[in-house]
C-alpha cells in the first residue's frame, strides 16, 4: 500500500517570490502588499490568465490562437506610476504569452502534448527544428 509523502520535517520556508506568508502567520507587509494592489492589474492578469486558458492551451485551433494573438494586442496592461513587482510580472506574463500564441499559430501541426485540430499530426518535414521568435520578428523554423 501506497502512502502518503511525509510532512515538514524540515523548517519550512516560503519560495523566493512567494506571495503568501508561512502558514499560521499573517503579516502586516501581505496585507498592505494585498490592499495596495491595483484592480486594473489584478482584471488584466485575470483576462490574460483565462484568455491563454481557453484560445492556447493544450487542445489548439488557428482561428483560436489568430483570435488570442488580436485579444492580446487589445489588452491594455496599465502603466503604474510605481514600478511594483506585480507591474512587472503581468508586463512579462503579457509578453511570454503573446510570444507562446504567435508561435503556436505558427506550428501548423501537432506535437508533443499540445494538439492542433486544424492539423491534427506531426509535421517532421517542416516543423522538426527549432524555433525562434523575438517580440519584432515572427516566428523563424531553423532548418
Amino acid at each position: 500500500m501506497m502512502k502518503d509523502a511525509p510532512g515538514t520535517t524540515k523548517k519550512q520556508l516560503n519560495m523566493p517570490g512567494s506571495h503568501f506568508p508561512k502558514p499560521g502567520k499573517t503579516t502586516e507587509s501581505h496585507a498592505a502588499a494585498k490592499k495596495s494592489k491595483p484592480a486594473t492589474a489584478s482584471a488584466a492578469l485575470q483576462k490574460l490568465r483565462e484568455l491563454m486558458w481557453k484560445q492556447v492551451g493544450i487542445m489548439r485551433h488557428g482561428k483560436d490562437l489568430k483570435a488570442a494573438v488580436d485579444s492580446l494586442k487589445s489588452i491594455e496592461i496599465p502603466s503604474a506610476e510605481k514600478n511594483t513587482r506585480c507591474d512587472h510580472e503581468l508586463k512579462n506574463l503579457h509578453a511570454l504569452g503573446a510570444l507562446i500564441a504567435r508561435s503556436a499559430l505558427a506550428r501548423e501541426e501537432s506535437r508533443g502534448s499540445h494538439y492542433r485540430s486544424d492539423f491534427p499530426y506531426r509535421d517532421d518535414d517542416k516543423f522538426q527544428s527549432h524555433s525562434t521568435i523575438s517580440v519584432r520578428q515572427d516566428p523563424h523554423f531553423e532548418k
